[in-house]
């Protein structure tokens, strides 16, 4: 690049030069500016050529002649010279190679990209509360009845009651999942947390859920429906009753 704009001020250099040179004036084509009147003597008439042309006339085309070749001939100089000078200047052989941002522009932004979608992340897992008792509940709930299509009625009456159980431990300490239908209602019929109406619903979804289990007749409809239900009124009824005595205790 640098040897380029070098010949390119060499050039610009001797355009100046030429443009600053003295004109040449050319003199006029016509032979006749260049005749002198004179008078001529009758010793000049008769060395007169048999043409009819005096010797000042032919001096004349001469020396204009002579100027017109010289003319020509600075002028080829001087195209010359500004071809040789011009051809010195050579094309770029080769187009510079591009930079490393250039070649790694997609990767580097690919890279950015990837650096922020991890950060983000992570700052998203730091500020994710964990799930409630109630609300894991409430998300197996929902998708129980899957569990029935897919599964049969025993996979779901077992499921439905073991969302209940893991609700009581997991918020109350009470090891359900661990006992055994009679067990666990002997342990709820004692504990303060739940009062008639909460065992109630806890007697029938576990004997719902031996129903399914054990018996030999269908697990009808109806059961189906009972067993959810009660499930979903005992933990909601449950979860109020302790959001109360949380909003009491403030």
């Amino acid at each position: 690049m640098k040897r380029i704009l070098a010949q390119l001020l060499v050039a610009a250099s001797a355009l100046c030069a030429f443009a600053q040179a003295p004109t040449v004036k050319l003199e006029p084509d016509s032979p006749a500016a260049q005749i002198v009147p004179q008078r001529q003597s009758p010793q000049m008439l008769q060395m007169a050529p048999q043409g009819g042309q005096s010797p000042v006339l032919q001096g004349g085309q001469a020396n204009a002649e002579e100027q017109k070749k010289i003319r020509q001939q600075k002028l080829e100089a001087k195209r010359k010279a500004l071809e040789g000078l011009f051809g010195q200047i050579r094309p770029a052989t080769g187009k510079m190679g591009p930079s490393f941002l250039e070649s790694n522009l997609y990767w580097l932004i690919g890279g950015i990209v990837a650096v922020v979608a991890v950060v983000l992340l992570l700052l998203r897992k730091r500020h994710v509360k964990p799930k409630t008792p109630y609300e894991v509940a409430k998300l197996r709930f929902e998708n129980a009845p899957k569990i029935y299509g897919d599964f049969g009625p025993k996979a779901y009456a077992e499921e439905v009651s073991q969302i209940v159980r893991d609700y009581i431990d997991a918020v109350y300490q009470i090891p359900a999942p661990e006992r055994t239908t009679e067990e666990f209602l002997a342990i709820a019929g004692q504990s303060e947390h739940f009062d008639g109406e909460a065992k109630a619903d806890l007697e029938k979804i576990l004997k719902l859920a031996d129903i399914a289990k054990f018996a030999r007749h269908a697990f009808s409809e109806t059961e189906k429906d009972q067993i959810l239900q009660s499930a979903e009124k005992f933990v909601e009824a449950d979860e109020q009753k302790r959001r109360q005595t949380t909003q009491k205790q403030k």
